[in-house]
């Protein structure tokens, strides 16, 4: 403002307009009123101009937040989502030796929670064990996933069993180009010298040889496998 005033005297006495004595016809009061309305003027323009100037900032401002909104958005879509984690359950060997167990292509596997013995086999091609059920039915306890299942029993009836469901895994099958959506509890299993917990992923295998799979999580840090030889830790 300051530097706008002296501009102004400058130009008014460059031009004439001020002068150490009165200019002809005008007195003094109404010279002074004069420069005052025409000081007044520019200084509501002046007044005028900033504030264009500063609403044309905020607009600026504005867009330019937009814009890095907008980026930020776009930035997000092009990020890879992260894949859900599955719970892993590694088997405890109670084993002190160092030495791992030898399976054979078929064993003898106990699972004491069903008070049962299954025929096993022992499948190096598979990564998760499989047990076979029948008439499984989901429902919801508590808030979470459980199922109901039937044990087959070659000498009895089949017993019916109800088991809280870990979470759930998608099986693709062998003999079709499609997945099966299966449930996976927790099952307790004995073999040899290994008594311990694994996931076990419920299916029908009634048309299987063997009830249980034995996949590579479940040996693959207890036994190796001899699959010229059969039933080895029942010997």
């Amino acid at each position: 403002m300051r530097r706008f005033l002296i501009a102004l005297v400058a130009s008014l006495m460059l031009s004439g307009c001020v002068s150490t004595s009165p200019a002809p016809g005008l007195s003094a009061t109404e010279l002074a009123a004069a420069l005052n309305t025409h000081s007044n003027a520019l200084s509501s323009q002046l007044q005028q101009q900033q504030a264009q100037q500063a609403k044309q900032q905020a607009q600026q401002q504005q867009q330019l937040r937009q814009q890095v909104t907008a980026l930020a958005a776009q930035l997000a879509k092009l990020q890879p989502a992260q894949p859900e984690s599955i719970p892993t359950c590694e088997p405890v060997v109670i084993n002190s030796s160092t030495d791992k167990m030898v399976f054979g292509a078929a064993e003898k596997v106990t699972a004491p929670d069903f008070n049962r013995q299954f025929d096993a086999r022992v499948d190096t091609g598979a990564a998760s064990t499989s047990m076979g059920i029948l008439k499984p039915v989901l429902f919801e306890r508590n808030g979470e996933d459980w199922v109901q299942f039937e044990l087959p029993n070659k000498e009895a009836s089949p017993t019916q069993f109800e088991a809280k469901v870990d979470h759930f895994v998608a099986i693709k099958k062998a003999s079709a180009n499609q997945t099966e959506r299966r449930p996976v509890i927790k099952v307790r299993l004995q073999i040899g010298t290994y008594n311990g917990e694994t996931e076990v992923n419920l299916t029908n295998r009634s048309h299987m040889e063997y009830p249980l799979l034995l996949g590579r999580k479940f040996f693959k840090d207890i036994a190796v496998v001899d699959v010229s030889k059969q039933y080895v830790q029942s010997q």
